[in-house]
């Protein structure tokens, strides 16, 4: 068993104080799979988050986004009574293919996700959906988020790309993202799962840009 209760909770163990987590101590079995989510487990997660004071009496799933990475699945529930919780949220769960969820867990980027919002979105300024349950299995790497659905929304796609005035977006949420913390010492503190995970990967990564690089200027050309 999981305990949703006054912090966000990963694995067994629970931490900090974020906002969507009410006071109190609800009892969840630990979900990682979309196929797994019910009504019932759905109304005590959100009930234990604050978020809901009734029962999902029926729900329907669908997946959002390229996930090439991890699985993104809208859920959109009923209530009894009507109006007693959201009527759509999202759900993050390890990709359904072997390859990615193995590459996922190799190198830490479901960790990286997970101890992110616990441990580091309250302390900088980009913008991040409110996150509702944060659940991980640390033996396997599997995991859930919880999100508020931010539709309409869209989720990007890697593969397509973005526009240039998408791309300027992004970069100004960089800023948010680093600059509050920007040359942090206590940043070393999370060294174990902030930093890469694989020996070598800063050689790897350099050759990758420089293999993908030449495609990026054609792509960009005309922005």
């Amino acid at each position: 068993m999981v305990f949703a209760s006054g912090g966000l909770h990963i694995g067994r163990s629970f931490f900090g104080s974020p906002p969507a987590i009410a006071d109190g101590e609800t009892m969840l079995d630990p979900v990682f799979q979309p196929d797994e989510v019910t009504a019932s487990w759905l109304s005590a997660a959100l009930q234990a988050a604050g978020e809901a004071t009734g029962d999902v009496t029926s729900m329907t799933a669908e997946h959002i986004g390229a996930g090439k990475v991890g699985d993104n699945v809208r859920f959109t529930m009923q209530w009894s009574p009507p109006g007693s919780g959201p009527a759509t949220i999202v759900g993050k769960f390890p990709s359904a293919d072997p390859m990615s969820r193995t590459a996922g867990v190799a190198l830490g980027n479901y960790e990286r996700e997970v101890r992110f919002y616990r441990d580091l979105l309250a302390t900088v300024a980009v913008r991040a959906p409110r996150c509702h349950l944060v659940d991980m299995d640390e033996t396997t790497g599997d995991f859930v988020l919880l999100m508020a659905d931010l539709a309409p929304a869209q989720v990007g796609d890697q593969v397509t790309g973005c526009t240039a005035d998408e791309a300027a977006a992004a970069v100004d949420e960089l800023v948010g993202l680093h600059a509050p913390r920007w040359g942090d010492p206590t940043l070393l503190d999370y060294g174990e799962w902030l930093g890469p995970r694989l020996v070598g990967a800063g050689p790897t990564l350099v050759d990758a840009y420089a293999m993908m690089l030449p495609g990026f200027w054609t792509a960009t050309a005309t922005c």
